[in-house]
């Protein structure tokens, strides 16, 4: 009895003292120790319950592309990866396209960024009955490159800026447009559609693969900017159009064009005022008695609180359905229609988003649902069923959970078994989905559904295990009453791994707090960054301020016109929340955050201060005035409406109150926030007599990456917080 006793005290000891394993910036930034669930990259097989997806031989180290088909769980050979050679050379595959009948594919190769969505690359065309592969448009890099719906042709855009059409069986190109230029684009977007409407593809091909609707857009009149890389001996500049804030948009112009005769109609386009047109979609299932095919616009003018529909059979079009707001609109892709005209989509008009059904000529049929919760997006429509499949907030504001609904808006249930962020992808019969399920304490699983919720399989599970040893806490959700109205504020902690409740700790709080934003949300983290600064004795923390997302517009259009107010207000609120925590210093909290966060951080080490000792703000829009129009004068109106707004919520204005240790870090090729953000608040702080730390990433864009420079930019981070706070 007396050697079982000391045993256990043995054991109790060595528990006590038992040492956990540490992360190292390495293992968070360049090769992580753990492994996380994938199922590689895969997409639909057009039609079936079947998915492709990439894998490689360990032996040959080639890439050969299999098929899984969900019914029977069998994973086969679809192509042999020795079949991707052209001539002599082996070519890596980054992408692929099917057509619709599954017997010939796009294969993508030496893809290039353009900007945030859009690529060329160089591509060829495989014949699954023949074997043979031919080069797309030799020698040429293209963009937005599909298959026509009877996969007998390609259409895609070239680098002159025109659309063309290739015809497979014939061999043959045809040009389309002929006016493609630096400034003329046919086919896509430019930079601003793109960044801020995610468009870059600007064309579609007619269900009966004889016309293509493409946008023509004019750039002739907006601005240019420069983007400079310093890394030759004489720099080189590229010249983007970038309409900032009050300057001239783009002009659009939209064409239907003919495959065999090459003509082109262009629609009336006419309106009261300047519109944005970044939506256009043919309707597959419904056609006008006389057998025309419909093309849906969506417009929205430029103060961006009117979205409208309009349907064009001719060149003139018609308004059948628009949304309207006090304040902003959202656009969405969640655009459904029905075999008898009628459609689905999401609106805000309750107060809360919601999925309504409206007849073909807009008119109310009912609310699918409703309630004082919102709605994430449409995930699936089977018309056969009757059944509307969503994303939302019904359980939680803080979760994205699945639901099914009838489309009379009865029999609403809760398909997730899990709460927490779902991220689902419906089989293309709608019979099967697979799931990407992750919550703060639960690290990713990707499961295989039924339609009704029950599980089939798992297709990959990570093992929780690998993180025992590491001694990583839980992250805890909170709501913080704010001291002027009790305005209960979503909130996140993490304590440090060997937490004592009688030691103080500093806090680094992260946000991002722009409009309709959420920070705060159930599902796995940023990365393993947060645990590498609670490792090393750092509460983590953030907060979403008043304006941010998921809570319904009276709580998000608090933003509108100043949307810096409450940003600092409330991440104010949470400093003074976390001050009055026993275990916290209170003297030593510190915030960052990237692009609209580094904004906020620049805004509350001025405006806000002395509330945080540190800040790092990276590729921040310090001042409205320099970002672009379309997210801009979404939500903050026009310049000269609302010049005071702009002032107050201009980092600059509050320049001469900067306290603390402050960092700005930027990329100085960034298309998006450009480098005058930081030179020009730098300035700011000169004529104040302030002083800043400074560190720029040679030709880097938004993002900041590239080679070492993800290393390089969190390692500077990470001691920054660590010498100064």
């Amino acid at each position: 009895m007396k050697k079982i006793r000391i045993l256990l005290l043995l054991s109790m000891i060595s528990m006590l003292t038992a040492q956990w394993k540490d992360l190292t910036l390495e293992d968070v930034f360049k090769k992580s120790p753990f492994e996380f669930a994938s199922i590689g990259q895969w997409k639909w097989l057009p039609d079936t319950d079947e998915y492709l997806f990439f894998k490689m031989d360990t032996t040959t180290k080639v890439r050969s592309l299999y098929n899984y088909n969900l019914v029977t769980g069998d994973t086969s050979l679809f192509l042999a990866g020795d079949k991707f050679a052209y001539g002599s050379e082996n070519l890596k595959i980054v992408d692929y396209t099917i057509n619709a009948k599954s017997n010939k594919i796009l294969l993508v190769t030496e893809q290039q960024r353009i900007w945030r969505h859009s690529r060329s690359a160089i591509y060829y065309l495989y014949d699954m009955n023949s074997g043979r592969i031919k080069q797309v448009a030799k020698g040429n890099r293209l963009r937005n490159v599909k298959f026509s719906p009877d996969g007998k042709s390609i259409a895609y855009v070239n680098s002159d800026n025109n659309l063309y059409v290739f015809n497979i069986d014939a061999n043959k190109k045809v040009r389309l447009t002929k006016d493609g230029s630096f400034s003329i684009l046919n086919g896509h977007f430019g930079w601003v559609y793109e960044e801020e409407f995610g468009s870059f593809d600007a064309y579609r091909w007619s269900p009966d693969s004889k016309y293509i609707a493409f946008v023509r857009e004019d750039q002739t009149y907006v601005k240019q900017f420069p983007m400079m890389n310093e890394l030759y001996k004489y720099p080189v500049v590229r010249w983007h159009h970038y309409p900032k804030v009050g300057e001239a948009n783009p002009v659009l112009n939209i064409g239907v064009v003919n495959i065999n005769t090459k003509r082109t109609k262009w629609l009336d386009l006419s309106a009261s005022e300047e519109m944005y047109y970044p939506r256009m979609k043919w309707l597959e299932s419904h056609q006008t008695k006389s057998g025309n095919q419909e093309l849906v616009v969506t417009r929205i003018n430029r103060h961006q609180n009117r979205l409208e529909l309009l349907r064009y059979v001719k060149k003139k079009g018609k308004v059948f359905w628009k949304d309207e707001s006090e304040a902003w609109v959202n656009l969405t892709d969640d655009l459904f229609f029905l075999n008898d005209g009628s459609f689905i989509t999401l609106s805000e008009r309750s107060g809360f988003q919601h999925v309504y059904h409206y007849d073909k000529n807009g008119t109310l049929i009912n609310a699918v649902t409703s309630g004082d919760w919102e709605v994430s997006g449409i995930t699936a429509f089977d018309e056969k069923k009757e059944t509307v499949y969503l994303n939302g907030k019904k359980d939680s504001v803080i979760e994205s959970n699945l639901y099914s609904v009838k489309l009379d808006g009865s029999d609403f249930k809760l398909l997730s078994e899990n709460l927490g962020s779902h991220r689902v992808r419906f089989s293309p019969s709608n019979s099967y989905y697979i799931d990407f399920y992750s919550a703060a304490n639960f690290p990713l699983a990707i499961t295989l559904h039924n339609s009704d919720g029950s599980k089939v399989s798992d297709l990959a599970i990570t093992d929780k295990t690998q993180f025992e040893e590491y001694g990583f806490q839980e992250t805890k959700f909170i709501q913080i009453p704010t001291t002027d109205d009790s305005t209960l504020l979503n909130a996140m902690i993490t304590l440090p791994r060997d937490f004592d409740s009688n030691k103080k700790y500093p806090v680094i709080v992260f946000g991002y707090s722009g409009p309709g934003s959420q920070t705060v949300a159930n599902r796995q983290g940023r990365g393993l960054w947060d645990r590498y600064m609670n490792q090393e004795g750092y509460i983590t923390f953030s907060i979403d301020p008043r304006g941010t997302g998921g809570r319904g517009t009276e709580f998000k259009y608090l933003s509108y016109k100043d949307i810096g107010k409450w940003v600092v207000t409330d991440q104010v609120e949470g400093a003074k929340y976390l001050k009055s925590l026993p275990y916290v210093d209170g003297n030593r909290i510190g915030i960052w955050g990237s692009s609209g966060g580094g904004y906020m951080t620049a805004l509350c080490m001025t405006k806000g201060a002395p509330n945080f000792k540190v800040g790092v703000a990276v590729a921040g829009n310090y001042d409205l005035k320099l970002y672009d129009t379309i997210w801009t004068e979404r939500y903050m109106g026009f310049l000269d409406e609302n010049a005071e707004g702009y002032k107050n919520a201009s980092v600059f204005t509050y320049a001469d109150k900067l306290e603390g240790k402050l960092l700005v870090i930027h990329g100085t090729n960034d298309d998006n926030v450009h480098l005058q953000h930081a030179t020009q608040l730098m300035e700011e702080f000169v004529k104040a007599d302030k002083h800043a730390d400074y560190l720029t990433y040679a030709s880097r864009n938004h993002g900041i990456r590239g080679g070492n420079t993800t290393f390089h930019l969190w390692t500077k981070i990470t001691n920054y917080f660590m010498d100064n706070l």
